[in-house]
């Protein structure tokens, strides 16, 4: 698991499952967590690996 504090004061954690797949949630700034989603990228980029 690894979480990553945002400027704007969410929150994102990911962590992968038992079957190796990838999960993403954020908390927002009043403290809700969204649900666990799998992660996906604004727009492809050919340099990293999303």
């Amino acid at each position: 698991m690894t979480s990553e504090p945002l400027p704007n004061g969410t929150e994102q954690v990911f962590v992968i499952g038992t079957d190796g797949t990838p999960w993403h949630r954020t908390r927002s700034t009043g403290g809700t967590w969204s649900p666990w989603s799998l992660p996906t990228c604004p727009e492809p980029d050919y340099n990293a690996s999303c």
